[in-house]
């Protein structure tokens, strides 16, 4: 008899927890699909990627939103998770298929900051429809390349 009682207690005790976290589930995921739909054009507007090292590769196109014509393609690097500066190489395409053969193009640094960052900037021309903008980035010591690509549309 004591056995089933308490069989009971936790049956209905589990019962009410699961009511509990289900209606709060549903709520969580409708407040983070609209917080998601909110920020989609923020998201859109720049690419960020964490490396290996756990530093951040992080990409943006100016102005945004894209438009066919000239633009600047602005990339930063930041410090990584040993506080070691970014101490290798930045290449670039752009092309308009994740797959391509079009040639990687260096990427010139343009500053550092106070943190630490290294930041890459290169004018570019886009063209109507998809592009895919491709990082090819390779730090000091890496024996591989990561290769990094952003599904573009430019208006």
């Amino acid at each position: 008899m004591k056995i089933n009682i308490i069989l009971t207690a936790v049956a209905v005790a589990a019962s009410l927890c699961a009511c509990s976290r289900s209606g709060s589930s549903s709520d969580d995921r409708g407040r983070a699909e609209a917080s998601a739909s909110e920020t989609k054009q923020e998201e859109e507007s720049k690419a960020d990627w964490q490396l290996l090292d756990d530093s951040m590769f992080i990409a943006t196109i100016e102005p945004w939103p894209a438009k066919e014509g000239a633009a600047t393609l602005k990339a930063e690097a930041t410090m990584d998770d040993g506080d070691q500066k970014f101490a290798g190489t930045v290449a670039y395409r752009i092309a308009p298929s994740e797959t391509n053969s079009v040639a990687w193009q260096a990427m010139p640094r343009v500053r550092e900051d106070a943190d630490g960052s290294i930041y890459f900037q290169v004018p570019i021309t886009l063209s109507k429809g998809t592009t895919y903008v491709q990082f090819r980035v390779l730090d000091k010591g890496d024996k591989e390349p990561t290769d990094l690509d952003w599904k573009v549309v430019v208006k």
